[in-house]
């Protein structure tokens, strides 16, 4: 299991093509606060981990890096 929770968060936003400003904006987060998720510098809350998946439109597995035969993409809503 990857518990890179920060670097999941990074790989699967910019998998969407998404900027932190981006994400800020339409959650809330300062751009500090997300860069310092992404690069594992702080720990997400329960409640912005569950904002930025569903922001995201990823489940848990994608963000702990768990693999399952449902779960080996990463969020992409347009496939």
């Amino acid at each position: 299991m990857d518990m890179n929770i920060g670097q999941n968060f990074r790989k699967i936003r910019e998998n969407l093509g998404l900027e932190i400003l981006d994400v800020s904006v339409e959650t809330g987060y300062s751009e500090s606060h997300i860069a310092q998720l992404e690069r594992d510098k702080r720990r997400p809350s329960f409640d912005c981990m569950m904002d930025l998946m569903a922001y995201y439109g990823c489940k848990p597995n994608d963000i702990f890096g768990v693999q399952s035969e449902e779960t080996l993409w990463l969020c992409n809503p347009l496939v």
